[in-house]
């Protein structure tokens, strides 16, 4: 009964361990030590210089029909992923959109939807932005003020790429939210 005991009680502290390894470090954490220098076109997180060419401030309109954390290994200042939609896509009755896993998602509906739907990675610019992007909930019509990354990638010292290929998706640096 004991070692019984004993392998269960090891059981679980491995599953904690292996839960607690993996999993994506505090969003605040991470952005009180990010470094963001868009005139140097340059992000620095814990040592590491990160390259990305921004836009000029653009703001981004529509319905949320998804926002949650994001987890990206090689580009840890991506906090959060939402997704913006107008016309059709706003409707659940008529778009459907399957859950977000890795940042990849898909959607289905009967017919073409008319309007939008944009996928954003989003890099909140300070704490208060990252603060503004916990009070958004799912079906609220929001504005995302913010420069978009340019060619839609951010690249690690070591050639390592965040790059979207879908003309949908977008990476945006956030600096305020309506």
């Amino acid at each position: 009964m004991t070692r019984n005991l004993s392998i269960l009680v090891a059981i679980v502290a491995i599953i904690l361990a292996y839960f607690l390894y993996t999993a994506p470090p505090d969003a605040d954490d991470i952005i009180l030590e990010t470094n963001i220098s868009i005139s140097e076109n340059k992000i620095d997180y814990q040592e590491t210089t990160y390259r990305v060419e921004f836009s000029e401030q653009k703001t981004l309109e529509g319905d949320v029909r998804y926002i949650g954390r994001a987890w990206l290994k090689y580009t840890p200042f991506v906090t959060t992923d939402l997704i913006l939609t107008t016309g059709e896509f706003s409707d659940p009755e008529i778009v459907k959109i399957a859950k977000v896993r890795n940042s990849h998602t898909s959607w289905r509906a009967d017919k073409r939807p008319t309007g939008t739907l944009t996928f954003l990675h989003i890099i909140p610019r300070d704490p208060a932005v990252l603060d503004l992007l916990s009070t958004i909930t799912e079906g609220q019509e929001v504005a995302i003020i913010g420069r978009l990354a340019e060619k839609g990638a951010i690249t690690s010292p070591e050639g390592q790429v965040l790059r979207v290929n879908n003309t949908n998706h977008k990476i945006i640096l956030v600096s305020d939210v309506q």
